[in-house]
């Protein structure tokens, strides 16, 4: 289908992926009132566009791509990396790296693995979003304001229409409070350390009426018949977070044993890439090739540490890497790259919207090739997974961001997949 006008519109800026409706503008998804998240990345996105200025015309373009597979070629440890939030661009960027046997980890990825190696040793009780919206009689959420920071409308999806009592856990200021109340929970918070909740709780469980915090909370418990726990890992302060998961897991199981109880664990929009690199590899990430063999290896594999491996091994002067190291990052994001990955020294290939906008030529390696791409669900439509990967969508902002502006830099013409499809096959 190719009538733009019956794509679906969605907001991308967080995996809650609100749906916008046809009465509501676009300047009113953008107020306080909708979404604060959404009214901040707003502005980080259009400075990223106006930012963005003349791009490099077709034939520039195409003289970038050939030096880029100059460098693929000649590569003999590529490590692909960066933030990939779309199914398409996470699909692409798979297969490229099977074909170019190399090796691939998300940035920023810790927090994700601790989920899932928690999840692959013990398991997991989990909720959808709809479900914990439509059957929980208790909620207790874990962590603190930076949740709602990422995502302010989190209380208005869970809110049913029904007051529901609500535990806060960890550390909450006065106005995280009563967005969770303004949504219609009987939020009462309990200011404790977050690395202890999973071991007071099982503590709780084995001695049946002795809570460990005020009586409000111990009957909260007890009458509950259905408890969701709501955690993002990546907004939790805690040392080891698959420990921290496992022990959760724990407490929910055995809380099941005479009701329900499941945990609503909230990822960003990188589980997109998870759920492709899944259905494609059977791995969600940190894999690599080897003598056309795919390894997983969620220890060894990961970007960040490759990375500080590579920038510590520089070349003397006049002399060549041994291991012709190649670093591609790939972006779905207005995101500008980060400071040590510019700065590590490993020739680049940087497939994304923004490139290097903003960046102070002083921190920028030895050679790095931006080849531009379309932001996807906001210059080109995309399909993302909502942060309880139950749901996926098809969609883009409902808003013009960039067309009606004078200001803002040219459009690409390619997304990511279009560039790592056309990357030498090795």
């Amino acid at each position: 289908m190719n009538d733009k006008s019956a794509i679906a519109r969605f907001c991308t800026f967080c995996s809650m992926v609100c749906e916008g409706d046809a009465e509501r503008s676009g300047s009113e998804m953008a107020s306080e009132s909708f979404c604060s998240r959404r009214n901040r990345e707003h502005d980080v996105l259009q400075g990223m566009l106006r930012s963005r200025g003349r791009l490099p015309d077709s034939l520039a373009q195409e003289r970038s791509l050939a030096r880029a597979n100059s460098i693929l070629e000649k590569g003999r440890d590529i490590f692909v990396t960066g933030r990939i939030q779309s199914v398409e661009t996470a699909r692409a960027t798979v297969k490229f790296v099977e074909r170019a046997k190399g090796s691939l980890d998300l940035w920023d990825s810790e927090a994700a693995f601790d989920t899932v190696q928690a999840i692959q040793r013990s398991g997991f009780y989990g909720v959808s979003l709809a479900e914990a919206r439509e059957s929980t009689t208790l909620l207790i959420i874990v962590g603190d304001d930076s949740l709602l920071e990422e995502y302010p409308r989190l209380p208005a999806a869970l809110s049913a229409g029904r007051s529901i009592p609500a535990l806060l856990l960890g550390s909450w200021g006065d106005e995280s409070i009563h967005a969770w109340r303004q949504a219609g929970f009987d939020a009462l918070a309990v200011d404790c350390d977050v690395q202890g909740v999973p071991r007071s709780l099982l503590q709780a469980s084995r001695s049946a009426t002795s809570w460990p915090w005020e009586s409000q909370v111990g009957d909260w418990l007890q009458q509950a018949s259905f408890t969701t726990v709501l955690w993002s890992n990546r907004n939790l302060q805690v040392a080891h977070g698959d420990l921290w998961i496992e022990s959760m897991m724990e407490w929910i199981a055995k809380r099941n044993s005479d009701r329900r109880c499941a945990a609503l664990a909230w990822g960003g929009l990188d589980v997109g890439f998870q759920q492709a690199c899944t259905w494609l590899t059977g791995f969600p990430g940190r894999i690599r090739y080897r003598k056309g063999v795919l390894e997983y290896d969620p220890t060894g594999c990961r970007a960040k540490a490759w990375l500080q491996k590579e920038a510590a091994d520089r070349p003397i002067v006049g002399y060549r890497r041994v291991r012709s190291p190649v670093l591609v990052w790939v972006d779905d994001t207005a995101g500008s790259i980060p400071p040590p990955v510019l700065s590590s020294g490993v020739p680049m290939i940087v497939v994304s919207p923004a490139g290097l906008s903003g960046t102070d030529p002083k921190t920028i390696g030895e050679e790095i090739i931006w080849l531009p791409t379309m932001l996807p669900g906001i210059e080109v439509p995309a399909e993302f997974f909502r942060g309880d990967q139950t749901l996926m969508v098809h969609g883009i902002q409902g808003a013009t961001l960039a067309a009606k502006d004078p200001e803002v830099g040219n459009t690409p013409t390619m997304v990511a997949g279009d560039w790592l499809r056309r990357f030498v096959a090795r």
